[in-house]
């Protein structure tokens, strides 16, 4: 069968294909080109393209109040030092964050070994740091054995296109069926033979979980290190890299601060009370769980 001339460009194949899909209306197909083997958005400096897919497969907050579950110990040393600490996601990857990501939109590259037995995923992971969050309230899910006594409400708000703030997606049943992701990187092998890998792909994978975490509704807060831009001042706990963010203050990547404090029973209200007195300037009550409904 003759083939049409001129060929379709890359913007109208997505359009042919999925014009009758409410969430592609809003994104601009034509930024689309072919390059390195692969279909990626026009290297222009700005990624809308990429920017209004990943707000669909993992909305952006502007800000707002999250709780943040903790023990009394490291509750202790946030009070301390009036910082919160954002963990490089290179720690996450030993529970198979990102890997899970790779895994399920045929990412094969990030996955690969080099000659030294390195992958991509890990490197990259390196120069993320994340703080997880959740807008579920306090539930016996939430405070049981996987998550602390300790609830700080803390309203967090990015410093925009320095941090994102998100709502995190989950490996539910039949995902790949209808996920835009995979519906687009479908289309784009089937009719044009490359996969489709939009800037910032690297960083989806910090806002995709199992299924099974399903009920905690997380948020993510994530700060990338770029190659190039100012450093942002890490240290070392114990053999982490992490990203002190002082509470109450500016910071040139995002501002959190307490709110308030929930804990899971009455005899925390004590200690917990007790620590506030170092930071009494900033006048945060404490409440029990079951008789105060959290912010978040």
């Amino acid at each position: 069968m003759p083939q049409p001339f001129p060929p379709p460009t890359i913007g109208a194949v997505f359009r042919e294909e999925l014009g009758q899909l409410a969430w592609a209306g809003g994104l601009d197909f034509d930024r689309l080109i072919a390059a390195d083997h692969l279909i990626t958005e026009r290297p222009d400096g700005r990624h809308l393209f990429a920017d209004a897919l990943w707000d669909i497969c993992f909305p952006r907050l502007a800000g707002g109040v999250f709780g943040h579950h903790t023990d009394l110990t490291a509750f202790s040393k946030i009070i301390g030092s009036r910082e919160i600490w954002l963990h490089a996601v290179a720690k996450h990857i030993r529970w198979g964050e990102l890997e899970l990501f790779a895994q399920r939109f045929d990412l094969d590259g990030y996955l690969a070994r080099d000659a030294n037995g390195e992958r991509m995923l890990d490197e990259l992971a390196q120069d993320m740091f994340s703080l997880s969050l959740t807008l579920a309230q306090p539930n016996k899910e939430l405070w049981g054995r996987r998550f602390g006594p300790i609830r700080l409400n803390l309203e967090v708000v990015p410093i925009q296109e320095r941090s994102e703030l998100r709502r995190v997606a989950y490996d539910v049943a039949n995902m790949q069926a209808d996920h835009p992701f995979a519906v687009l990187r479908e289309v784009s092998m089937r009719r044009l033979g490359r996969p489709l890998v939009p800037p910032r792909v690297n960083r989806a994978g910090a806002f995709f979980l199992p299924s099974k975490y399903q009920g905690q509704q997380e948020v993510r807060l994530l700060v990338k290190r770029l190659p190039g831009s100012p450093a942002i001042n890490t240290k070392t706990a114990s053999t982490d890299e992490v990203l002190p963010i002082p509470l109450g203050l500016r910071h040139p990547r995002v501002e959190i601060r307490l709110v308030s404090v929930q804990v899971s029973k009455p005899e925390l209200v004590g200690p917990v009370e007790n620590f506030l007195t170092q930071v009494a300037d900033w006048k945060v009550a404490v409440s029990v769980a079951d008789d105060s409904p959290t912010s978040g």
